[in-house]
């Protein structure tokens, strides 16, 4: 996903890249004006050219010490030659005649070659051509990054972003270097932020060596004549370019243009702490609704750290950490929507590796909770978000936050917690019976705390998917055997359990209602949700249950007793056969 310099950019390049037909068109094209815009239109720009390739255009940046350039004359900085294809290190063994074997090697480090001049043998090029012999085709070769630009820039390549790629605070890919390569152009280009930073750290300045050999269609480029008289431009006292032109035939322009940092150092080292710093700073915050229960009061305050207090410094006039913010439960629904990006615990919501609200909870009238200090550890964007779902409280929090939370207690499983011990317990032991290819039993078996029925049906179907198939058909299917147990060819997961458990109606039993009723609202609810009996049931479980939460915790407790059964008629097997 290009960013849109680097779009513009790559467009640019493709307009230029062939001849136009029309001869003013031709001859306007040969002046190169468009093309040195490439290399010259770099004013407050938010990407730098690394590489371009393409038929007409080359464009290289390389780094050069900065005490060195000021050195340079204007034939030495326009003496620059290039290789597509960099070795940067390779064995040297010295040769010499006679009968004896070499008695030597050494490792020979290059990161140019065929440079004229001695200045441009210490340039370092930030984008390097592979490409393996006999394998790869050369015309298509790799680009690959300065390993020490990557590394410091902590950057990853994310093949369907074409970009290395960093999360910043919100746990969002960002594109920090972006590559287009295809049949028409190569592409590389850099956020300026961050290449200013590796140039202030490393005493460099960016050197951008450009050659635009222009000539008509059907022309062979060895064609081309070699000596021109030409003439040399110096616009700036950074950029220097040599060009000359044959009317309607060939033209070319071949320069450099020395792009020294765009920040001060000291700007730099701000933007590198505050990107290290994860979250707001201790002064920034956003105001929510808190219960203050040291002042007993409703009050508007900031999460800034400077606007409440702890219970060890107890500051006069000011709410403490643990006071809590009250929230529509809609708000968790960023959330549980997008298992990719975040983890939703009972307890505690991820967003990768980059925050985390340590402790939120759910009290008696639905609403979530969050505490003042947890907030304030969250990025401002995502405490914007929950400000937006603020409400003054309906109830006080529940006695298991107030157990766990003030009291440091261990409070009691919830249904839904104790139907994850039991499927955990399962997974860990390695039992026969069940398996499951779920990346987390958390992560499948949220609580559906909004009042959204499509979240309510997505929570059914991924439970459904975990706990009912999960069952291994024919292990099953082989305890009946050895039990001697019958069973019909046809019958599936729950009706086999049934039997193995002595619960199957034809063996005078109830059943297992509470399995058949998660797959019924699997398969009513979550696969047909705009149908009359989806409609049916869902209005159904807000009528007895009140909201859907309720629901899914009743109907995972009921669950969990049945799977307790079955663990049970699995062990005793188990425990016959031991003896």
């Amino acid at each position: 996903m290009a960013t849109f310099e680097h779009t513009t950019v790559a467009d640019t390049m493709r307009q230029l890249r062939l001849p136009p037909d029309d001869d003013a068109a031709f001859n306007n094209w040969l002046s190169a004006s468009d093309h040195l815009s490439l290399v010259t239109d770099i004013t407050a720009q938010d990407e730098l050219t690394l590489y371009a390739g393409s038929r007409t255009i080359l464009i290289n940046a390389v780094l050069l010490p900065r005490t060195a350039i000021h050195e340079l004359n204007r034939e030495e900085l326009l003496s620059w030659g290039f290789s597509d294809i960099r070795h940067v290190a390779h064995y040297d063994i010295p040769y010499w005649y006679g009968d004896d074997e070499p008695q030597d090697m050494y490792l020979s480090i290059e990161h140019t070659e065929h440079i004229r001049g001695a200045i441009w043998t210490d340039a370092i090029p930030l984008v390097y051509h592979r490409y393996f012999p006999g394998i790869d085709d050369p015309t298509t070769q790799r680009l690959e990054l300065l390993q020490t630009f990557r590394h410091v820039l902590g950057v990853d390549w994310v093949s369907h972003r074409h970009a290395y790629c960093l999360l910043n605070d919100c746990g969002d890919l960002e594109d920090i270097i972006s590559v287009t390569r295809d049949d028409d152009i190569r592409l590389v280009t850099c956020r300026t932020s961050f290449l200013d930073e590796y140039l202030l750290a490393t005493e460099t300045v960016l050197v951008l060596q450009f050659d635009f050999t222009l000539y008509r269609r059907g022309v062979a480029s060895l064609d081309l004549p070699r000596d021109m008289e030409h003439v040399v431009h110096t616009p700036t006292e950074n950029l220097v370019y040599r060009q000359a032109s044959l009317e309607s035939v060939y033209g070319y322009a071949r320069g450099v243009h020395v792009i020294p940092p765009s920040v001060s150092k000291i700007d730099a080292i701000r933007s590198i702490r505050d990107r290290w710093h994860i979250g707001p700073r201790d002064d920034e915050g956003v105001e929510f609704l808190v219960a203050d229960w040291r002042y007993d009061r409703l009050l508007t305050v900031s999460t800034a750290k400077n606007a409440y207090t702890n219970r060890f410094e107890r500051k006069e006039g000011l709410p403490f950490d643990l006071s809590p913010a009250f929230f529509d439960p809609r708000v968790l629904e960023r959330y549980t929507g997008n298992r990719e990006k975040y983890t939703v615990e009972d307890r505690r919501i991820s967003c990768r590796s980059m925050w985390s609200l340590r402790s939120y909870g759910v009290n008696k009238a639905g609403q979530v909770f969050a505490y003042l200090c947890d907030l304030g550890d969250m990025p401002i964007s995502e405490q914007e978000h929950w400000k937006l779902y603020n409400r003054k409280l309906k109830a006080w929090l529940p006695e298991s936050a107030i157990k766990t939370d003030f009291g440091g207690q261990v409070s009691d499983l919830t249904p839904t917690q104790r139907m994850r011990y039991i499927l955990s317990q399962w997974e860990w032991s390695r039992v026969s019976w069940w398996k499951t290819s779920s990346e987390g039993i958390d992560k499948d078996t949220p609580v559906p705390r909004s009042d959204s029925r499509d979240m309510w049906s997505k929570v059914l179907q991924t439970t459904a998917q975990l706990v009912i198939e999960g069952f291994q058909t024919s292990v099953i299917r082989a305890r009946l055997k050895e039990k001697g147990l019958a069973f019909a060819r046809e019958e599936r997961s729950i009706a086999l359990l049934e039997r193995l458990c002595g619960v199957h109606k034809e063996q005078g039993g109830r059943g297992f209602p509470d399995l058949r009723r998660l797959q019924r609202l699997r398969t009513e609810v979550a696969a047909h949700r705009s149908s009359d009996g989806g409609r049916g049931l869902a209005n159904e479980a807000l009528r007895r249950h009140g909201s859907y939460a309720a629901q899914y915790e009743d109907l995972c407790g009921r669950v969990t007793d049945e799977l307790e059964a079955i663990e049970g008629a699995f062990r005793e097997g188990d425990e016959t056969q031991l003896k």
